[in-house]
């Protein structure tokens, strides 16, 4: 009975230890079961991962057949993934392709990693791929595993990249000048550097490559601090523009211009600088040659003006002496007809002596680009009255019209150098009347607009032929019938047009032989609205002698001093004479004229030596002084005045106008 009970107990307890053993065993089912589902998860979530991967993920057995691709295969190749797994990858590739992939897979399953790059056939993708060696849960290799990204675009990129740095090498190793590329900073590497540094320094390019600052062993020493300096900034800036000598090993030395620019990154970092650096030795020769030249064409200028400024003085003097006393006789009655028209000769003889050498200098003036001109505002009308009555005149003499039209429309005055526009009027008159044997001579000035003036002189005279037309504005020319006597420089015409060029214009002529010609220009000038001018005459004051003023003349030369006085005594002034400066200063002090007439070029106290002494002098002893030289240079005429001067008369000296002169200064 004992046993039966302890073998229940016994079957009791192997009971309870089954039922333990097998609720752990349903445990542990349960978490196998488990972990079967997490497992599960994880490989439906890379399983997700690898559908949607941009790049090809493959499977290749050791037979080379694919056994997975995901679906970027088709995107990039174009093919149906059905179509090839379980299949040799082969017909996917050309020849060369799979030549590729082949020696990849090979070396894949021998347990290396390997990268390849590969285009499907028939298309233009190129992809990168990624291998690694598959292995069983034995560590064998069963096949390979890997990924394959398009890298279209930036195979494209790069072979642009590389067809440009071809571009650049070819055209930087063959241009003449020095090309560079440093890193940027203190401490910045040189880059690159053409060969034309070699051709251009005379050294190595490595050299420079080593040492970046090696180009500075070269540079001139006078010139290496301003370079220094300079390059101190670059490695800031990036920027450089400089000038400067090096001398190269045969001793040679070069001028260099140098200029660098920075080049920044994407993100707009400076990064890099390149620069440029050109041979101009001969542009700097070339302007060593120019500065030369321009300085001996400056002193060639310069002696031409004092050549001529001496001639005109040495001329003029003894030309005041032959119309100064043929103005004089021509007033005698006490000589026959034929005496007199003898005086007459000598006296145009003169005058045209005169105005040659007037118009060579005012030509040499206006080459040299020294052309005197005042502006000053004035009546066109009024101003060319006394012109436009005197060839009334003469046009009477020569039995030919002239007619004159004045637009009505000209009420204002008008701003620009009346004497330039006077002498262009007065030169195309003159010739005008000296061309035309019978006929007419027409003068017009029309106002075109509001600062727009039209002068046109048309005659009926001999014309020119369309050959010498051309010839017209070169100096010394003369054109007309070659029975006519004809007077003068051959100049007047070339003033008259580099006067027009220097007012804005230009004379333009028509002209037909045998009937005629027309000259004409357009000039713009300012006018003065406040004042307008009523139609008047200009009234010539009539010279009224009887005066006893004292005059004294200060001249060295006694045939001058003979003239003037002459003239003067003429008109009942007292006239006393000194030979220079000094003695002038003691006759002003003894008689205190009312007008002094001074010569500058005297010795032993000049005329402008005589004017700083009397300026020096008290109240008492001042007076008006008019200029009277053969030194007719505007610089003269402007230190005349400077010194106190009150107006300058050019030497040969014209009676009449100075006459007008002394008597205005004495009643104003």
């Amino acid at each position: 009975m004992k046993d039966e009970e302890k073998s229940k107990e016994e079957l009791i307890r192997e009971l309870q230890t089954l039922r333990k053993q097998l609720n752990s065993l349903n445990f542990k089912n349960k978490e196998i079961q488990n972990d079967n589902k997490v497992e599960e998860f994880e490989l439906k979530k890379y399983e997700q991962f690898i559908q949607q991967l941009e790049e090809i993920a493959y499977l290749i057995d050791k037979e080379g057949n694919l056994v997975f691709l995901n679906p970027a295969f088709e995107k990039l190749s174009g093919y149906k993934k059905e179509d090839f797994i379980g299949k040799s990858f082969a017909p996917l590739f050309d020849d060369n392709n799979l030549k590729i992939a082949q020696e990849a897979l090979e070396k894949t399953l021998s347990g290396e990693k390997s990268e390849c790059e590969l285009i499907f056939k028939g298309t233009d993708v190129i992809v990168h791929y990624i291998n690694q060696p598959f292995l069983n849960e034995e560590g064998e290799i069963i096949g390979l595993i890997g990924l394959g990204r398009n890298i279209t675009k930036e195979k494209l990129a790069e072979k642009a990249l590389l067809e440009s740095e071809k571009k650049f090498r070819n055209l930087a190793e063959n241009i003449e000048d020095v090309f560079w590329l440093r890193e940027a900073g203190p401490q910045g590497k040189m880059v690159y550097v053409n060969p034309a540094y070699e051709k251009v320094w005379g050294r190595s390019r490595e050299s420079l490559l080593e040492n970046r600052h090696s180009f500075m062993d070269s540079i001139y020493k006078e010139d290496l601090e301003k370079v220094i300096e300079e390059y101190k900034k670059t490695t800031k800036t990036g920027k450089f523009d400089l000038e400067y000598r090096i001398v190269k090993s045969d001793g040679d030395i070069r001028w260099i211009h140098a200029r660098s620019f920075p080049i920044f990154d994407l993100d707009g970092n400076f990064f890099r600088t390149s620069g440029v650096a050109i041979d101009i030795t001969e542009r700097k020769n070339f302007e060593t040659e120019l500065k030369n030249a321009k300085k001996e064409a400056e002193n060639a200028s310069h002696a031409k003006s004092i050549f001529l400024a001496n001639i005109s003085h040495e001329l003029r003097t003894p030309l005041n002496g032959i119309l100064g006393f043929s103005e004089l006789l021509k007033v005698k009655n006490t000589f026959s007809e034929k005496e007199k028209l003898w005086i007459d000769n000598i006296y145009k003889s003169g005058e045209h002596l005169l105005s040659l050498i007037n118009d060579i200098l005012d030509l040499s003036k206006i080459e040299a680009g020294k052309i005197d001109f005042h502006e000053s505002s004035f009546y066109i009308k009024d101003e060319l009255k006394s012109i436009i009555e005197m060839f009334r005149f003469n046009s009477k003499l020569k039995d030919i019209e002239f007619d004159l039209y004045f637009d009505p429309e000209i009420k204002h005055k008008i701003i620009t150098d009346p004497r330039r526009l006077r002498q262009v009027i007065l030169n195309l008159l003159s010739n005008a009347i000296k061309f035309t044997p019978k006929g007419k001579v027409e003068f017009s000035i029309q106002k075109k607009s509001k600062e727009k003036y039209l002068f046109s002189v048309k005659d009926t005279g001999v014309g020119i032929s369309e050959e010498n037309i051309k010839k017209l504005f070169i100096p010394f020319e003369q054109f007309g019938n070659i029975d006519q006597k004809i007077h003068g420089t051959g100049l007047g015409l070339v003033i008259s047009q580099k006067v027009v060029n220097f007012m804005g214009g230009e004379i333009k002529v028509e002209s037909k032989l045998n009937e005629g010609t027309k000259f004409w220009f357009e000039l713009n000038f300012p006018i003065e609205m406040e004042d307008i001018n009523p139609v008047q005459e200009t009234i010539l004051r009539e010279i009224v002698s009887g005066s006893k003023e004292k005059i004294l003349v200060v001249d060295d030369e006694p045939i001058n001093s003979f003239i003037l006085k002459e003239i003067l005594e003429q008109m009942n002034f007292l006239v006393y004479i000194a030979e220079n400066g000094e003695d002038g200063l003691k006759k002003l002090k003894e008689i205190k004229p009312d007008l002094i007439i001074l010569d500058l070029m005297m010795p032993v106290m000049s005329g402008f030596e005589f004017m700083l002494e009397l300026n020096n002098l008290g109240d008492e002893f001042q007076s008006n002084i008019i200029v009277s030289s053969a030194d007719v240079q505007e610089e003269t005429k402007l230190k005349s005045l400077e010194l106190g001067a009150i107006d300058f008369i050019e030497k040969p000296i014209n009676s009449s106008l100075l006459k007008e002169k002394v008597l205005y200064f004495l009643k104003n």
